[in-house]
């Protein structure tokens, strides 16, 4: 058995977040108050990143964030409306794939809409870079990928604004959608997602392509369970995800499907607005940051046996 080796990716992704989390906030609106954090509402599209600042490091820090209203806020399953359109996903990166995967929806010109792990992000920033480049719609898959269902309400704060924080920091447009890691949510999920302006996101196709197998196989699950508004989820890191993904763009657009952006489907998003009841916690940056601090010094670090980054999927994650 070889040496275990502490992944460097640990102290620098966390270096990183914090950095993110303490620097100036850039252009013309100034810091972000203690009244929350709100990305401004762009013409169209997609939400413009928007770094945390020091003056946001103020609550959070003691006790629990405050309870959100109740409310029926959405999870989305599939794409509101009767349309014959699907729309692509992809989960867990950007990783080793990624570039291939941009290729491929690059010559099939179909758009897409990656969910980000904001930990990986910040380790492959040039993969950010180059799918908002591409045009593909960028969204939040946590920071380091937990079952949001065994995490403190803190933690679930403290995972989704730490992927935003990343992207923010990357300086790309991101959308207030989260796709919690492995389809987990609960109520107090989506309360945290309601009391941040979040839009929780899941799917109603799962290609399973992260047990690998035949891509006939994979192609035969996704195009038997398609229907119009279908939201199909692929991931990142899995070479049938390669093989599969121009013959099931072929075979959808022979039926007739449309392939479109989740988040023209989303009510408020199109237009960049948000919907009434919406708001943007300013309680969790603070949390974001002590949560940084505490792991960087108490948690374990990534280790991995045959060296830096192998099994090693994100740099930390916090122990409970």
């Amino acid at each position: 058995m070889g040496t275990k080796v502490v992944n460097p990716g640990f102290l620098l992704a966390n270096l990183a977040l914090l950095a993110v989390l303490l620097a100036p906030a850039a252009g013309a609106g100034g810091a972000i108050g203690a009244a929350g954090l709100r990305p401004p509402v762009a013409e169209a599209g997609p939400r413009r990143a928007t770094a945390l600042t020091a003056d946001t490091i103020k609550a959070g820090i003691e006790g629990r964030p405050e309870k959100a209203e109740p409310t029926a806020w959405p999870v989305f399953y599939r794409l509101p409306g009767a349309d014959k359109v699907v729309a692509l996903t992809f989960d867990d990166g950007p990783g080793k794939l990624t570039a291939s995967l941009l290729k491929v929806l690059a010559e099939k010109k179909v758009p897409a809409t990656f969910f980000l792990v904001g930990n990986a992000a910040l380790n492959n920033p040039s993969l950010v870079q180059a799918i908002a480049r591409e045009g593909g719609q960028l969204a939040l898959h946590t920071w380091s990928h937990p079952y949001l269902t065994r995490e403190k309400r803190e933690k679930v704060y403290w995972q989704i604004e730490a992927g935003a924080a990343a992207l923010a920091g990357l300086g790309v447009d991101y959308l207030p959608l989260v796709r919690p890691p492995y389809g987990s949510w609960d109520e107090e999920v989506r309360e945290v997602c309601r009391s941040l302006g979040y839009s929780l996101v899941l799917w109603d196709v799962d290609s399973r392509d992260w047990e690998g197998g035949p891509a006939d196989r994979v192609l035969e699950r996704v195009l038997g369970a398609l229907k119009p508004g279908s939201i199909v989820l692929f991931h990142e890191g899995k070479k049938v995800t390669l093989e599969v993904l121009p013959r099931f763009i072929d075979a959808a657009r022979d039926r007739g499907y449309t392939f479109v952006f989740v988040g023209d489907y989303i009510p408020g998003l199109r237009a960049g607005k948000e919907e009434e009841g919406q708001e943007y916690s300013g309680k969790s940056p603070g949390g974001v940051a002590v949560w940084t601090l505490w792991s960087m010094f108490f948690s374990r670090p990534c280790v991995s046996v045959a060296g830096p980054g192998d099994g090693c999927a994100w740099a930390f994650a916090p122990t409970a």
